[in-house]
């Protein structure tokens, strides 16, 4: 039972008795009128406010009527669950004479509590954020933003980390002891059909809880809760700590619809000093933002119109719910004019050009609402808004600094309104260094300029040299885009350089000879842009959930008061960040006018190299210096090659972006002669004299050790060989093959590409001969068609003649750095090799066909359960002992012939690379095996592997179709043409280019580590085994359907490319059917790669020895 007010404040009295010192304000009266407890609850209060007097030191150990307070109110929260706690909880008033405190006032109430009071005058730190929640609004929806400002010791900035498209809300629990945050979800009308399936106490989705908070205080209706340890929680995006000892609230600021709290974090340190890297201070801004009472009627979006998109949940009287993509964009309606603020940290001599690119976008603005929409003010104009601060989100800031991130020219993050995706806040981060520093690179006039620095030379532009500004005003327009929802168009420059949201290409090289820094920026809103401003922001009267019939207009590029959508689209081409690296090769990254294949940007790079040796010749520029320059010339001239190799393979999207044509077949081959040029062409022979001042890169800086051309140019030849030689490439070729409209190349595109890679461009015209877009000139006709990767041989493995000036290039491919060891760096003769090659395949045919026949018969098979040793019996039982050197003729030729080009090709791999012979490269090595495996592919493995295949098969067809080597060819001929000899030429090329590659590179690593002095065979023997076993072990899913493929000799194919057989295979018979045959095969390679390489090394020091060559 519970006394009435007059017996509690008796119990109060008769629970301290008179020997207890009480302080001076201890009220009774007022103790018992305020908590209805019983007498044993005030007997244990009574005792808690004496024990926390006892610990106490001196006056201060009197009861206090705070002790008294607090203990009433523990107790009356234990004695009250069942009533919820707010009748317990103290005043507003009384919780706040207890404290002090900042006040901030905004959508919400905010307290920045400081200190608080521990009793009579004794007060105490601490660090609370206590917000003020009125019961109007309560359920008040509003977004958290939160943004990095920066790490200790650097610069400061602005980069948002927080979780997009929801917003929070609070919400009062049931039975009312507890104020619960949660996340917000989208809302359903009443009279959508699914409404009912939802929870109606938000109308969408169930709420997901975020926080459950005990209010601290009352008043009325109002409510104070402490949100301090979940706003700490914030620092684990930026892997702090939320622990109060190391994430702190450093100051606060608020306006109408937003306010925020800058904070540091940093994780605990267990040292007295932190060590780099580790326990930094990390600063970073937590703001809110309300959302707007009404949601503006949000915008569908259109995949050809670049905006930010939001999901939302549409539904209807007789229609499902679905979710729509709406666009990001401001609400001109309720914001009648956009205020950019440049921020006091932008240095002035760059206010005039921020404001020229601010204000440029009113030019779109005005095509579509008749009106301009920006308005752009700096410190010292007279409208300037002096409430002005960094974080207001009434206005856009415009900061500078200098990032951390490395090059990174501006930032324009956003906040929506995730149920209609309208924008609420932005700001624009602008790089201080980064433009300069970009301009500076590709300044020619600057090198010649004298300077303090070391060499004579000043290394950075002045900070309003013409185009540091003309850099920062592309980048300003850019930005301000991003802030209007727009999104990148990185397709624009091969549409007439259509949109400022693209990464120009920073020279332009049109003219190689004078090139021109920014010669493709805009500066200002482009056709696209123009565009696609007209689709987010021409006013139309919405309704949300369905999409306005002008909108399709608008999106086809046509005013949205025309009578009907023309059929052929008017709109300007789109493309952005998840296009790039697809099919579509005009898709890029600070590219223009990928057709020239980078053919510009060679020549622009020979003559630039020219140029910068003169400078240091002349003593203008360091090595420092010049080394820098250099290899970022060789970077951007292989970038423009490599952003060109999607023309292999490659379509072109339509401007609906609802179909691809694919690219022309000629433009591989095209691409092929530009790639060549830049691989064994002279952009990475570096002279003599360059080399001298070359010095190597680490981490950034440049040391005193000589670089090699090698080390140079091996990542290029590494990205580009593996870009075409990519199975997912050569089968989307397979496919634009298929569906060439012109007959002379449809059989052979993908056999062109590859001859083209190994040999060079054809005498009939090379790269020109498969045909480009009309008027489009070859990129061989600006830089020299280059030789194959296999020159000085040539198709049919004949040698090309020694004229030309070939043997001084070929010499300076083995020259030696040092001028050391010159006789013992001079090649082997071709004809070593061949001679070599054809005897160690012929030694170890007679060995392996057993195994192989095994093998194959295994492969080809359908009967479940087909075993190695199930099939030995069969042949044996069909054919006998003859059975398993069935075909050796076919093979013979095939192993002996494949074993002569393999060997002759990487030797003339190496020596076009430039490898030291004895010192093994793996990269080299790797590259070197990749380009021979596909020349003895494409040259004679897959004919005659087609022919052994055919015989092998006979064993269980028992047709004997292919009874004899002249047989098959005429049977093959008559039956499918010549064509029929190079049946699964694509998985051939690949299972030995991988295969080859593999072994070669790891057989001199292998060797080396088992060899011992002396030398012996079987070391050989074993490393080639090792190799063999590993790379069959790779690539066996690729013979599988290479013998799949070739086995197949009816009109019906069941395999019609590599990729489309390895997954009906998969489908049909499982994963491990593509391991099929793997046992007789790894037998069957690891023993011949021990004879081969064993006795290819035998067999070439015999010849060399006996002919002198």
């Amino acid at each position: 039972d519970r006394p009435p007010p007059e017996q509690r404040a008796q119990i109060w009295r008769s629970a301290l008795p008179s020997r207890v010192p009480l302080a001076p304000d201890v009220d009774f009266a007022e103790l018992g009128r305020r908590f209805e407890v019983c007498a044993d609850g005030i007997a244990s209060a009574a005792f808690r406010a004496a024990a926390a007097a006892v610990l106490r030191i001196g006056e201060a150990r009197q009861v206090s009527m705070d002790d008294l307070l607090t203990a009433a109110q523990a107790e009356a929260r234990l004695a009250h669950k069942s009533e919820g706690v707010l009748a317990s909880c103290p005043s507003i008033a009384e919780y706040l004479r207890r404290h002090r405190f900042s006040e901030f006032r905004s959508f919400h109430q905010v307290y920045l509590v400081r200190e608080e009071r521990v009793s009579g005058r004794l007060w105490k730190g601490c660090e609370r954020l206590i917000w003020r929640l009125r019961e109007a609004d309560l359920g008040r929806l509003f977004i958290p933003i939160v943004t990095l400002d920066g790490v200790e010791g650097s610069y400061p900035e602005m980069f948002d980390k927080h979780p997009k498209d929801l917003a929070l809300r609070f919400v009062l629990a049931p039975g009312g002891r507890e104020v619960l945050l949660i996340e917000a979800q989208d809302r359903l009308g009443s009279n959508d059909l699914e409404a009912s399936m939802y929870s109606q106490a938000t109308g969408g989705m169930h709420p997901g809880y975020v926080a459950r908070l005990e209010p601290v205080a009352r008043e009325g209706s109002d409510l104070l809760v402490d949100l301090t340890a979940w706003m700490r929680k914030f620092s684990e995006y930026f892997r702090g700590d939320s622990g109060e000892e190391n994430t702190h609230f450093l100051e606060m600021k608020a306006y109408g619809d937003n306010f925020f709290i800058r904070c540091s974090t940093q994780k605990p340190c267990k040292m007295p000093v932190k060590s780099l890297g580790e326990s930094l201070t990390v600063y970073f801004t937590l703001a809110f933002a309300a959302l707007p009472e009404e949601p503006m009627v949000p915008r569908p979006c259109d995949p050809r119109v670049g905006y930010f998109t939001n999901p939302i949940l549409v539904g209807g009287p007789n229609q499902a719910t679905t979710v729509h993509h709406v666009i990001s964009r401001w609400d001109l309606e309720r914001r009648k004019q956009l205020v950019y603020v440049i921020d006091a940290s932008v240095p002035k001599v760059y206010h005039e050009t921020i404001k020229k690119g601010v204000l440029s976008w009113n030019s779109a603005f005005e095509v579509c609402i008749g009106r301009p929409a920006l308005h752009c003010v700096a410190p010292g104009d007279s409208d300037y808004p002096g409430e002005y601060a960094p974080g207001d989100g009434r206005h856009v800031a415009i900061f500078m600094t200098n990032p951390s991130t490395k090059g990174l020219l501006g930032y324009g993050p956003s906040a929506v309104d995730y149920r209609s995706g309208e924008v609420l806040m932005a700001s624009v981060v602008l790089g201080f260094k980064p433009h300069i520093e970009g301009a500076s690179r590709y300044s020619e006039e600057l090198l010649s300029r004298p300077g303090a620095s070391r060499g004579g030379c000043q290394r950075l532009l002045d900070a309003d040299d013409p185009n540091v500004l003309k850099h920062l005003l592309e980048t300003t327009v850019h930005e301000v885009g991003h802030t209007l929802g727009l999104r990148h168009n990185f397709i624009a420059a091969e549409d007439g350089h259509s949109s400022v949201m693209d990464y120009p290409d920073d020279v332009d090289t049109s003219d190689p000879s004078k090139p021109v820094f920014g010669g493709h920026f805009l500066g200002t809103p482009g056709r696209y842009d123009v565009y696609a401003i007209s689709y987010g922001y021409t006013h139309l009267e919405e309704v949300r959930g369905e999409r306005h019939l002008s909108l399709a207009l608008l999106a086809n590029g046509q005013k949205p008061d025309e009578a009907e959508l023309l059929p052929e689209p008017k709109n300007p081409l789109f493309a952005t960040d998840e296009d790039v690296g697809g099919l579509d090769p005009r898709v890029q990254q600070r590219s223009a006018d990928v057709e020239r294949m980078g053919a510009d940007k060679i020549e622009w790079a020979l003559g630039r190299r020219r140029v910068l040796l003169d400078h240091v010749e002349a003593g203008q520029i360091d090595c420092a210096l010049y080394s820098q320059r250099v290899l970022s010339t060789i970077e951007v001239a292989s970038s423009s090659v490599l952003a060109a190799a999607a023309f292999v393979g490659g379509a072109l999207v339509d401007a609906r972006r609802a179909g691809a044509m694919p690219c022309d077949s000629g433009a591989a081959l095209r691409f092929v002669a530009v790639a060549l040029n830049l691989l064994v062409g002279p952009l990475f022979r570096l002279g003599e004299v360059e080399i001298r001042h070359l010095l190597q890169r680490r981490d950034g800086h440049y040391g005193l050790t000589a670089t090699s051309v090698l080390d140079l140019h091996a990542q290029t030849c590494s990205a580009l060989l593996s870009r075409l030689l990519a199975p997912s490439v050569l089968a989307q070729l397979e496919s634009q093959r298929a569906t060439c409209s012109d007959e002379r190349l449809r059989p052979s595109s993908t056999f062109e590409l590859l001859s083209t890679l190994a040999f060079g461009p054809s005498r009939e015209g090379g790269g020109e001969s498969g045909g480009g877009s009309s008027g489009s000139s070859c990129p061989a006709d600006v830089v020299e068609p280059s030789k194959g990767l296999m020159y000085p041989l040539r198709p049919g493995c004949k040698l090309e003649a020694q004229s030309g000036g070939i043997g001084p290039e070929l010499d300076l491919a083995a020259a030696d750095p040092l001028g050391s060891q010159a006789e013992a760096k001079k090649k082997s003769h071709w004809a070593v090799s061949f001679l070599a090659g054809f005897a160690s395949g012929a030694t170890e045919v007679c060995v392996t066909m057993p195994l192989d026949t095994v093998k194959t018969y295994t492969q080809v098979s359908r009967t479940p359960g087909m075993t190695p040793s199930r099939a030995a019996k069969d042949i044996y039982k069909l054919k006998g002992l003859p059975g398993f050197y069935f075909g050796l003729p076919a093979v013979m030729l095939q192993v002996a012939g494949k074993g002569a080009i393999r060997f002759t090709a990487y030797e003339q791999f190496k020596s076009a690379l430039q490898v030291t012979p004895g010192v093994p490269i793996a990269s080299v090595d790797f590259l070197a095996g990749v380009g021979a495996g596909f020349v003895e592919a494409f040259v004679w493995t897959t004919p005659t592997e087609r022919l052994k295949v055919l015989r092998q098969n006979d064993i269980k067809t028992g047709l004997n179709r292919y009874s004899s080597l002249v047989g098959s060819v005429q049977t093959v001929a008559r039956d499918h043409g010549i064509r029929g000899l190079y049946a699964g030429i694509g998985a051939t090329g690949i299972r030995q280019a991988s295969g080859v590659g593999v072994r070669f590179a790891l057989y001199g690593k292998v060797k080396s580590a088992l060899t011992t002095d002396p030398p012996h065979m079987w070391q050989s023997a074993l490393a080639g085994g090792i190799t063999g076993c590993v790379s069959t072990i790779l690539n066996h899913p690729i013979d599988v359907i290479k013998s799949r493929i070739e086995a197949q000799d009816g009109a019906v194919k069941e395999y019609t490319s590599s990729l489309a057989g390895l997954r009906t295979i998969a489908q049909q018979e499982g994963f491990l059917a593509l391991y099929k045959g793997l046992a007789p095969r790894l037998m069957k390679i690891s023993i011949g790669q021990a004879i081969t390489f064993s006795a290819y090394e035998f067999y070439s020091g015999t010849i060399s020895n006996v002919t002198g060559l």
